[in-house]
């Protein structure tokens, strides 16, 4: 097994990618905290008590069945996107929370302990805590994953434009109704 020196300090270029990944998905969570705390017609302050902050793919969970109650729907695959934003959050939580090592010349690695994996693919899977597995990162890549967390914002917008114009027209047909009762969503600006 070969050894890499830990990484104090990264280039700039480094920081920059892992900086931009770090806050297109707060984006994605503070998108996503808004759509939950629509369908619970609750603000944000009481949500950031009541919800706390789930996991991408548990908050779309929660978000579909909030959905699935309210008889509201979205043209897009809510199961698909939540597993796009699963594989997102773990590459953002790689990068977030790996230990960086420099490797020969210009190389840079993240080492990964999360997990199991085959060092060597003819024996069996080991956990990486037991024999890390470092990943060799250019500055490009992380600009990659930063851009493909900055589209999946385009589908947490998405949702919420199209959970909002649902609402909007319910909100409408009831006022036209004498006697219904319309509270929908006076306190949260993430969905109407």
């Amino acid at each position: 097994m070969r050894s890499f020196a830990v990484r104090v300090e990264l280039p700039q270029e480094y920081l920059a990618g892992i900086g931009a990944i770090c806050f297109e998905w707060s984006l994605i969570e503070r998108g996503l905290q808004l759509i939950t705390y629509g369908l619970l017609k609750i603000g944000p302050k009481h949500g950031r008590v009541a919800v706390r902050s789930p996991r991408a793919t548990d908050q779309m969970t929660m978000i579909r069945q909030l959905m699935e109650l309210e008889n509201l729907t979205t043209t897009l695959d809510l199961k698909l996107f939540s597993a796009t934003l699963g594989r997102l959050e773990k590459m953002r939580d790689l990068v977030a929370h790996c230990i960086w090592l420099k490797g020969n010349a210009d190389e840079y690695l993240m080492q990964d302990l999360s997990g199991n994996w085959r060092p060597n693919p003819i024996e069996p899977a080991v956990s990486k805590r037991i024999k890390p597995q470092a990943i060799p990162i250019k500055p490009e890549n992380l600009k990659q994953v930063a851009d493909l967390i900055r589209a999946a914002q385009k589908g947490v917008d998405q949702i919420a434009a199209e959970l909002g114009a649902q609402r909007r027209a319910l909100l409408d047909k009831s006022q036209r109704q004498p006697g219904m009762d319309h509270q929908l969503d006076d306190q949260n600006p993430g969905i109407s």
